[in-house]
């Protein structure tokens, strides 16, 4: 039995697996704070944290800056990412980190670890506050359902994760991609994604990423697409890190990244039989109104999509397609968009970074209104939106989805 976004009944067996969406605002002070989703009693196995410098009720703000981290109950992390706005010093306003100590983090605003689970939610200690930004969480559980979540690389080669299960779904996140870990780091600003689904015979990954070059005045973005690993690097001919594994697989391995340090955070879920998972690159409609998301082959309760305005797979891009995108999360009832932009070859940088209560609200590279659609409905073939804005090419947009199994 699934849940979507919305809480479960209390007094009713915990199901084999769940998942709920919620959104909060961080305390304004330093100390313990509860974070519980209403009406849900469960106490998770992990939560996903995706969070931006934006305000209660802002909608946007200048400054391109995000955080993307996750808990399991023993171990955490997050990798930050800022681009400051309106800065023209070669080399300067760029910052990232990722964070083995933190699952919560805005570069010079916000800090908080993850204590522990509690029913309903997660006990956060906030050791470092200027202003209270908002957060997506997504809370996974269930009685069949296990996870784990921690930071690696692929020093010496391909490094090997053992998990004691295999692996349905994974999501992969770094800013670090050859910087010291629980370092900031001044010189560039780098964003990396990714998924990755297993079935027991096809592995299935996709990822995204994007880099605002250091030393470079004007600023210069690159960005890069693939359909066939779940970390890229945004350079021509870029490394990439593939998951690999065989079909009674207890671990994942990730391959090389051609030489670099490459650390990474990584996420694994199994469902123990109660979900699926179906990892790929979906194309976007071109036109407005009702249009519908192919790909997974069965309905979702839960979908997260890496949006932007790049029409080609396994391609990078030093133009306008590069630095406009954004994290799409949905499920039935409740939907959420973090996205982020940075404007190409420009002296002073053009950054923001936008918030919004809608599944997709994706800016181009100028801040512009590239794709903005609502949820319409979840369906058999996969979600179904009605889109207000399109780019009018179809782009490709690296997703995951988690449904009910077929079993």
């Amino acid at each position: 039995m699934l849940i979507g976004g919305m809480p479960h009944p209390q007094g009713t067996p915990e199901p084999a697996f769940w998942q709920s969406i919620h959104r909060f605002t961080v305390a304004s002070a330093n100390g313990t704070q509860n974070v519980v989703v209403p009406g849900l009693g469960f106490t998770p196995k992990l939560a996903l944290f995706i969070t931006n410098d934006i305000g209660i009720g802002a909608g946007s703000s200048t400054n391109c800056a995000g955080s993307f981290g996750a808990f399991d109950g023993a171990s955490q992390w997050s990798s930050a990412w800022q681009q400051f706005d309106a800065y023209s010093a070669s080399g300067a306003g760029q910052f990232r980190k990722a964070s083995t100590d933190k699952a919560l983090r805005i570069i010079g605003t916000t800090e908080a670890n993850a204590v522990s689970f509690i029913p309903g939610g997660v006990a956060l200690n906030v050791t470092f506050v200027t202003f209270a930004p908002i957060v997506t969480v997504i809370f996974f559980g269930g009685t069949s359902y296990s996870a784990k979540t921690g930071v690696s690389d692929t020093v010496g080669g391909p490094r090997n994760i053992p998990l004691g299960w295999r692996p349905d779904a994974m999501l992969f996140h770094t800013v670090n991609w050859s910087d010291p870990l629980d370092a900031i780091t001044r010189d560039g600003c780098y964003v990396v994604e990714g998924f990755a689904s297993f079935d027991g015979s096809t592995i299935r990954q996709c990822s995204l990423s994007h880099r605002s070059d250091g030393g470079s005045t004007p600023k210069v973005t690159r960005s890069a697409l693939r359909d066939n690993a779940a970390l890229c690097l945004p350079t021509a001919g870029g490394a990439i890190q593939a998951v690999t594994a065989s079909a009674n697989a207890t671990s994942m391995t990730m391959t090389s990244g051609a030489g670099n340090t490459n650390y990474f955070g990584y996420i694994a879920m199994n469902f123990g039989g109660a979900a699926q998972a179906w990892a790929g690159v979906v194309n976007s409609p071109t036109a407005t109104g009702l249009q519908s998301i192919t790909g997974p082959g069965f309905t979702p309760s839960l979908g997260m999509m890496l949006v932007s305005d790049m029409p080609a797979v396994n391609t990078w891009y030093d133009n306008g397609n590069a630095m406009g995108w954004g994290w799409s999360t949905f499920a039935q009832g409740v939907e959420f968009c973090n996205a982020y932009q940075i404007r190409d070859n420009l002296d002073p940088t053009d950054a923001n970074t936008f918030e919004a209560d809608i599944a997709i609200k994706v800016p181009d590279h100028t801040a512009a209104p590239n794709f903005v659609a609502n949820l319409d409905s979840l369906t058999s073939s996969g979600p179904r939106f009605l889109f207000t804005n399109v780019d009018g090419v179809v782009c490709k947009w690296p997703s995951l989805f988690i449904g009910e199994s077929a079993a």
